[in-house]
């Protein structure tokens, strides 16, 4: 391989090709370079500096890929310390050298801890300041004199080259409302007219390639799987998916619609489970393996089996929902209304609800007139109801007024009342030989046995057998005090 340049010529000083053309690799046109390099292929003749060291840096990847990510392409790949051998990537590389500076304090300036890059601080002399920081800093630098071109904002989070001008002075919304309109001939290569973004085309340097040629030419550089799609065995694909049991990229998009369409398909029969018929996604039966498991089941099953041994850390409760994780532990448990709680306590507002005052609450809603999450729960629930109110009030028995309105499946509108809507569903979970202990059809709400596991309690039997577990647990409350009294004047005597 002959080469042109170099040496000689400097170490900055770009000469141009010797044949007096642009490189020959694709996705290249470079006319001047500090080096030129002769392939003897018959497609390419002379070939940039930074096309060859790319060349190279691909010849010398290890062949299993990088050690941290796997992934298989990389500018340039550094030494791994724990085997001796040059396979870590350099975004792996670049990710554990900011982790190794980050700064005890934070950033200096807003005091965040984390950053995917720390920039040199000129004052502290120290490379303290995140890039978000930066980034701001660098925008008020670069403010144009006279604002946008386009709209005379004078702030911007990010400022753009105009091509008319060559200055840079388009603000970021402006550049982001400029990629959204619709080229005169659309798209430079499939010619189609809709879009959801509009990206700049390197040949004609205008907005005119339109979102699904631009991801193209991006999952043209995306890695591959070496065995191709993991359920088709399929090589090419538009866009590749993460693998939920391997997780890693190896689902082609038509496979990984094919599985969308399953889990939100809805099994004849219903839910396995709860016989429900409705629901968001539809989960795997491990027993009979078909999707007939309703999301809600799904993650009462999950929540079972991430329960940990002691219960919730905070109140000792061993059945929730879902699970947290304990900041203290770092273990998944803190029960939902735990997590509720401290989050509400976080985001209690100084002065209480805006409407009524209240400074307790199990949720703070944002506040449209001031924009704060000053609103409590039992106040946006109230304005909730008001907007949603039918204008001819509930379906069933006319009622205007109520805390909840519920979808009427009949009409498809929020026309059912919160009592109306309590009995049909307690119509709905009616057990067909009544209550287990009073055998009475009817009732408000059902109550679950706890010997059957069914729903076959009626709502005055609960509430007699919860009267008579309070009694009993006052009883017994007072025996003990009684025994502890007795206890201290046999020591006084």
């Amino acid at each position: 391989m002959e080469v042109w340049g170099g040496g000689d010529f400097g170490k900055n000083m770009k000469i141009p090709s010797p044949n007096g053309e642009v490189c020959s690799t694709k996705k290249c046109f470079i006319e001047e370079s500090t080096c030129w390099y002769e392939t003897y292929d018959e497609d390419e003749t002379y070939i940039c500096h930074t096309c060859f060291e790319v060349r190279c840096t691909y010849e010398r990847a290890p062949p299993y890929g990088c050690a941290k990510c796997g992934a298989k392409k990389s500018l340039r790949w550094f030494e791994n310390k724990e085997t001796s051998t040059r396979d870590i990537c350099d975004l792996c590389y670049q990710k554990d050298y900011y982790k190794r500076i980050k700064p005890e304090n934070g950033c200096a300036k807003c005091g965040k801890e984390e950053s995917s890059r720390w920039i040199y601080n000129s004052e502290t002399k120290k490379m303290d300041i995140c890039l978000t920081c930066y980034a701001k800093d660098n925008a008020k630098k670069n403010t144009p004199p006279d604002g946008c071109a386009l709209c005379g904002s004078k702030e911007a989070s990010h400022w753009h080259i105009n091509e008319d001008t060559k200055k840079t002075d388009i603000c970021e919304r402006c550049h982001v409302r400029r990629r959204k309109e619709t080229p005169p001939k659309g798209c430079a290569r499939c010619g189609k007219m809709d879009s959801i973004r509009w990206y700049s085309n390197k040949v004609t340097k205008a907005m005119d390639v339109c979102a699904t040629c631009w991801e193209k030419k991006q999952n043209d550089v995306q890695i591959i799987p070496s065995n191709g799609c993991a359920k088709c065995s399929k090589k090419t694909s538009s866009k590749w998916c993460k693998n939920e049991d391997t997780n890693e990229m190896d689902i082609c998009s038509s496979c990984y619609r094919k599985e969308l369409k399953e889990k939100q398909r809805e099994p004849p029969d219903g839910c396995a489970k709860c016989s429900k018929k409705t629901s968001p996604e539809w989960h795997i039966n491990e027993n009979t393996e078909e999707r007939d498991i309703c999301n809600q089941c799904y993650q009462k099953d999950r929540a079972k089996k991430n329960e940990p041994p002691n219960g919730c850390a905070k109140c000792s409760k061993k059945t929730s929902s879902v699970w947290h994780t304990n900041k203290d532990t770092k273990e998944m448990d803190i029960c939902r209304s735990c997590y509720n709680k401290d989050l509400a306590k976080k985001n209690e507002p100084p002065n209480g609800c805006a409407k009524c005052s209240n400074k307790t609450s199990s949720k703070w809603y944002k506040n449209e007139d001031t924009k704060e999450t000053d609103i409590c729960q039992r106040c946006y629930n109230k304005d909730h109801a008001k907007r949603n109110e039918p204008p001819n009030g509930c379906a069933k028995c006319s009622n205007k007024t109520s805390s909840h309105w519920f979808k009427n499946e009949d009409t498809k509108e929020r026309d059912i009342c919160n009592q109306c809507h309590e009995k049909d569903h307690a119509k709905r979970n009616e057990p067909p030989n009544g209550c287990a202990k009073c055998s009475r059809k009817t009732s408000t709400n059902w109550r679950r046995n706890k010997d059957t596991k069914e729903m076959d309690i009626c709502e005055l039997c609960y509430r007699k057998e919860n009267r008579e577990k309070k009694r009993l647990e006052a009883e017994k409350q007072r025996i003990k005090v009684e025994e502890v009294t007795r206890a201290m004047e046999n020591l006084k005597n």
